[in-house]
């Protein structure tokens, strides 16, 4: 009897060990502004996002280690390890939407590298990789989610060109309503002006496990891939009537999906300097498809002040070089007490020249462009 009590507890401690947490993240690289002689010359920023519900309390970590390798020959150039520097819950765009099945921490782990230049001239530039086992259990569209990991993953270019790595705007949680159309602003800024390009991508999933978590070596360009459910593939992470896509430009995600769950996807955002290819960032997250209550899209419509005459849509205003103008935006919303905000997306200007507001809208308002 003794000896099956043992056997028992032996088993359950066994299972107990998996960490199943990671919702996605990212790593940043920063050059310093007045570093040190013999120092730190950068700042590395891994951001890990962890399932606060689902995940365990055992798998946070205070300390993680990045490694940096030469990307043509992927030999290796050290590692650094960063503490963990930051920990709170991602907000979501309407508080009232938030669910007691869902909640994910924003976690940043940073620390100053000496990437000196007589080191990483290479023109062929560095990666930094981090991997990390495993990912949120309850995820829709991979296999064996809670028994797979994530590479956390950037390319950046050889420290004889000052170069700051694209930086992703900060997440807000949202949820997606089935079979209702979906945006959400997935882009990055680059504080170089270099030119961003975004594309998905299937998760990478690595080397690590659930007995090895932690996994260190066999650095690659190119990892191994999570294999996706039947019917899913990498252009459509998230399924639907308009499946998951991203701009190319403007790094905004899209959908209207048709089939509820909680997708991982994965976007890589390539960095290019005339026309030139220098660096590249993958970044994992999860978004959630629920059923809910029928909301009734806003009208909304567009004329110049004073007039009585809404534009079409996809009618062209033209401008003199130098004018400005006011136009009257009027909107109706048929489902009473929502906030309703309006934000202007140029096609081909400058939009820091339109004056809106940043509070709740009113019913009509004059708005300068």
């Amino acid at each position: 009897m003794k000896k099956y009590l043992l056997a028992f507890l032996v088993s359950l401690i066994s299972i107990g060990s998996f960490a199943s947490h990671i919702v996605g993240g990212e790593i940043e690289l920063v050059p310093l502004t007045n570093p040190i002689a013999g120092g730190a010359t950068h700042q590395i920023t891994l951001n890990l996002y962890f399932d606060a519900i689902n995940g365990r309390a055992q798998a946070e970590e205070l300390t993680i280690r990045i490694q940096i390798y030469r990307k043509k020959d992927l030999m290796f150039m050290g590692d650094v390890t960063c503490p963990q520097i930051y920990r709170q819950l991602i907000k979501y765009v309407d508080p009232s939407c938030a669910k007691g099945d869902l909640q994910t921490l924003s976690m940043k782990y940073s620390s100053g590298i000496n990437l000196s230049g007589e080191k990483f001239t290479d023109p062929e530039g560095y990666i930094a990789v981090y991997e990390r086992c495993c990912r949120n259990v309850i995820i829709t569209n991979i296999q064996n989610p809670n028994a797979v990991g994530m590479v956390f993953y950037l390319e950046f270019a050889s420290t004889s060109m000052p170069n700051t790595t694209p930086h992703f705007r900060e997440l807000i949680a949202d949820y997606i309503c089935i079979n209702q159309n979906f945006e959400m602003d997935f882009s990055a800024t680059d504080a170089d002006g270099d030119s961003l390009t975004y594309k998905m991508s299937t998760p990478w999933i690595g080397n690590s496990s659930p007995n090895n978590p932690n996994y260190v070596g066999s650095p690659s360009t190119s990892y191994r891939e999570a294999n996706f459910v039947n019917g899913i593939t990498v252009n459509n992470m998230i399924p639907g009537d308009i499946p998951l896509k991203i701009d190319s430009e403007t790094g905004v995600l899209s959908v209207k999906p048709n089939k509820l769950g909680l997708y991982v996807f994965s976007v890589t955002v390539d960095e290019f300097r005339k026309g030139v290819r220098i660096g590249r960032v993958k970044r994992d997250f999860q978004l959630k498809v629920i059923d809910c209550i029928i909301n009734n899209p806003p009208q909304i419509f567009v004329r110049s002040q004073n007039s009585k005459k809404n534009f079409q849509n996809g009618e062209t205003i033209q401008f003199k070089n130098g004018e400005k103008r006011c136009f009257d935006i009027l909107y109706f919303d048929q489902d009473i007490n929502q906030k309703l905000t309006i934000t202007a997306r140029g096609i081909n200007f400058d939009t820091k020249k339109i004056l809106l507001p940043n509070d709740r809208i009113s019913k009509n308002s004059h708005y300068l462009f």
